[in-house]
């Protein structure tokens, strides 16, 4: 499965992110995966927080060299992922 979302800045600090999370996590659940995994630009500082505070573990042995983003053009991205309970 793969999925993008984005809550839109005059949403913030209202809880949109993280009901929008919270639904992709019970769908997950429920269409039987184990585990979730998301991405964000290392540069989102707050998003990144959010996720730990909803204990995403980080992932920095996913991150890309920095050769690669350079040749790329792309920003540094952090991927994170989220145990899901078993069915």
């Amino acid at each position: 499965m793969c999925a993008t979302t984005d809550a839109c800045r005059a949403a913030g600090r209202r809880g949109v992110a993280k009901a929008m999370l919270r639904v992709c996590e019970e769908y997950a659940h429920e269409w039987g995966y184990s585990e979730l995994y998301l991405h964000a630009a290392t540069a989102n500082e707050s998003l990144l927080a959010m996720y730990a505070q909803w204990e995403y573990e980080q992932l920095p042995s996913f991150d890309q060299p920095e050769y690669i983003l350079a040749l790329s053009g792309r920003e540094a991205t952090r991927f994170h992922r989220l145990p899901l309970p078993r069915a």
